[in-house]
């Protein structure tokens, strides 16, 4: 019987579930494993991951993830992203000196 080959999607399953069981330590290690094999995280990795910094209160980390979100010049698309992963009541605990940041936010 040969070796299970995990692909970026088999990460991403592992991520979603880390996140869903409140250990985001295990989540962000097993995003440093996906790299460390030669993958890329897709879109949705980054989504998961930013969904579970912010309900458990990483709002910088959420930020750090969000930047690294592959062409940052989509914005359109990384907005209603973050309008989507962010409650509105998450929104005013974000510190938004970050010029970009505050233009992504800002845009409708």
């Amino acid at each position: 019987m040969g070796e299970v080959q995990l692909d970026v999607y088999s990460f991403g399953i592992m991520i979603k579930g880390c996140c869903e069981a409140n250990d985001l330590i295990r989540a962000l290690e097993v995003l440093a494993l996906l790299e460390e094999v030669g993958l890329s995280p897709i879109v949705v990795i980054y989504t998961t991951l930013i969904d579970g910094c912010c309900k458990n209160g990483h709002i910088d980390r959420a930020k750090e993830l969000f930047f690294k979100i592959p062409d940052l010049r989509r914005y359109q698309f990384k907005q209603r992203c973050l309008r989507l992963l962010l409650l509105p009541d998450k929104l005013h605990q974000l510190n938004l000196r970050d010029a970009k940041w505050k233009l992504l936010v800002s845009r409708k």
